[in-house]
């Protein structure tokens, strides 16, 4: 299910990076790089990463395939914390044979 959502996330993201809203994209670049850059970065290194970034969020495949890969990251952890809560209790089908679900079992003589 992990590997759906983060099928159809990365494809909503590079939908509206792309066609949907790309200025808002844009605008929040600039403010990282103002941002970085104001902290003491380098500007000529933080204006280089982003744009590698906008590149990257131009290729429909690594969008996909970076949400993806999160989905799983995100995915797996939720299975694990949800597996230290949830108890499992025997299988239900287990006893069929032996009488414990509800029917007496053949007497031996």
């Amino acid at each position: 299910m992990s590997l759906f959502a983060g099928i159809l996330g990365g494809l909503g993201m590079f939908v509206l990076y792309k066609w949907i809203d790309p200025e808002f994209f844009r605008q929040q670049m600039d403010l990282a790089i103002a941002t970085y850059v104001e902290n003491g970065w380098d500007e000529k290194a933080v204006e280089s990463a982003g744009t590698i970034a906008a590149r990257m969020m131009g290729n429909p495949l690594f969008v996909v395939f970076s949400g993806v890969g999160t989905m799983i990251i995100y995915g797996g952890l939720l299975g694990l914390i949800v597996s230290l809560f949830v108890k499992r209790h025997g299988d239900p089908f287990a006893g069929a044979n032996n009488g414990q679900n509800g029917t007496t079992p053949p007497q031996s003589e």
